[in-house]
């Protein structure tokens, strides 16, 4: 494939540039899964102790039991082996710290992960985030700190002290965890009742730093600094630069390089002073991404936040601007998100929630003007004078307290609709409906877009034939699922209802 490489870029001056560079993004996406797969831990090196010194090159994750941290491998004794490696330590008493320098004896496995449909993929997502093996630190007592790296990992450095800063200023661990989240995007501490809060409320974005949050800080940057006398090159690589420091903080991962590269394209199209079109932005946008991680496609976020940056364009497109106050505003905006994510979340996620749409309403506006702007204020002061941080971190958690028991109301009606996973057939035909309700008045009848949208809500069972069993790995145990042509048979459902049968 590398050999039509060159007829290929000729092709991107001809009318066939769009085939052409399918297949120059293809021999690249190509080129890049060699490399990586390449690079991951050979056979003879699983199951056995290997001698390994290397940087920590992530925020570590602690709990109770365990710690968990990425770490860079610079040397092996015996095989050469190299690489990012996502390394666990259980039972230890040192304390890891980003940009440290260890020797160990560790225990590594190649990337795998389960293959059960529909549910998470763990070695995709290794692959994603170009992690090489998984392991533990085989015996702890023999770990030796040789040092710590002055550059590197520096912003996973501030951002565990900016982590331990609100847990001790924080003392109700559950608004500390989700403070956390919005300070660094850090979504560990994070419980499992509060996830699924969050997604009963369809709130979860507003917890993992994305497109909102950098885009949010970048329209105030701009803003503030269009009040100073700065010509508009200094201005806008002034706000790229504090974007970038803010996109660091945040942990540089997939989700925010995703936003900083969209955020970044309308600052330059800005400084350019060149009427570049929405859609232009858009899709160059689409194409830094990519050539950032070509994989990107695996995540969902990638589709569900590019998704819904289309939503708005289309639904706006072609209108004049909205005069009638800034909560009509806020009315149609999150109607064509959630309009425009509707399909996704069911053919991705399998779920909707009823209530998003009102409480996105009231909890955007409310995190976004008045938590975030306050914590990044606490945040900076905090390093200078750390009792006024403490004060900022203190009023951030009461104002974060009062939204999320509305959310917690919310999410206690369960106005959640659950499905199988949809046909592509079905998501298309969705696709299609989302378009034409959202298009322009007068250019079509809204009525065939809505029954367009209507085979998604309704499902028709299948009749099976002979008997089915399905083993279902719940993580600490397993389910099994039986179907006939009459009845449904779920044994083992958890531990609330351990060891019995329940009929569905």
């Amino acid at each position: 494939m590398v050999l039509g490489l060159p007829i290929a870029l000729f092709g991107l001056l001809t009318r066939t540039k769009g085939l052409c560079g399918f297949y120059i993004g293809l021999v690249f996406s190509l080129w890049t899964a060699a490399e990586r797969l390449d690079g991951e831990l050979h056979d003879r090196l699983e199951g056995i102790d290997l001698v390994v010194r290397g940087i920590i090159v992530g925020l570590p994750r602690d709990s109770p039991s365990s710690n968990r941290f990425r770490f860079r491998i610079q040397h092996t004794t015996g095989d050469p082996f190299n690489g990012d490696v996502l390394l666990s330590c259980y039972r230890c008493d040192q304390r890891f710290v980003p940009g440290d320098i260890w020797r160990a004896s560790v225990r590594l496995n190649s990337p795998r992960g389960t293959v059960n449909p529909d549910l998470f993929d763990y070695e995709s997502w290794l692959f994603t985030k170009d992690i090489m093996a998984t392991g533990y630190i085989r015996d702890v007592d023999t770990m030796v700190r040789l040092g710590r790296h002055p550059v590197i990992a520096v912003h996973h450095r501030v951002r565990q002290r900016i982590r331990e800063t609100l847990t001790t200023t924080i003392k109700d661990e559950s608004l500390a965890g989700l403070l956390i989240a919005l300070a660094i995007g850090d979504s560990t501490a994070i419980s499992a009742t509060q996830w699924q809060t969050l997604s009963k409320t369809g709130t979860n974005h507003l917890f993992v730093i994305s497109g909102l949050h950098i885009g949010l800080v970048g329209s105030l940057v701009y803003k503030v600094l269009g009040l100073l006398p700065l010509p508009i090159v200094a201005r806008s690589t002034s706000t790229l630069l504090l974007i970038g420091l803010y996109a660091a903080l945040a942990g540089w991962g997939l989700p925010v390089q995703r936003a900083f590269v969209m955020a970044a394209v309308v600052v330059v199209a800005r400084s350019l002073r060149r009427n570049v079109s929405a859609t232009t932005m858009y899709c160059s946008a689409l194409f830094a991404v990519l050539l950032i991680e070509p994989f990107a496609v695996l995540s969902i976020g990638f589709w569900l936040s590019f998704a819904a940056v289309f939503s708005l364009m289309y639904a706006f497109s072609c209108r004049r601007p909205l005069i009638n106050g800034v909560l009509t505003s806020a009315i149609h905006t999150q109607w064509a998100v959630y309009l425009g994510m509707l399909p996704w979340m069911l053919y991705l996620l399998y779920q909707l929630s009823w209530s998003s749409f009102l409480v996105n309403i009231v909890a955007i506006p409310w995190i976004g003007i008045f938590v975030i702007p306050l914590l990044l204020m606490a945040m900076i002061v905090g390093f200078a004078m750390p009792a006024v941080g403490s004060i900022g971190i203190a009023l951030c958690g009461k104002l974060l307290a009062l939204i999320w028991v509305g959310i917690e109301w919310a999410a206690g009606f369960d106005l959640v609709f659950y499905r199988s996973p949809p046909t592509e057939l079905l998501f298309a035909f969705a696709i299609v409906g989302v378009l034409v309700v959202l298009s322009p008045k007068g250019l079509l009848p809204k009525w065939p877009g809505f029954i367009c949208l209507l085979p998604l809500f309704s499902e028709v069972p299948q009749i099976q034939s002979r008997l089915q069993v399905s083993f279902i790995d719940v993580g600490q145990g397993l389910s099994v699922l039986v179907k006939s042509a009459s009845e449904t048979l779920l044994y083992d459902t958890g531990i609330a209802v351990c060891q019995q049968c329940c009929r569905v």
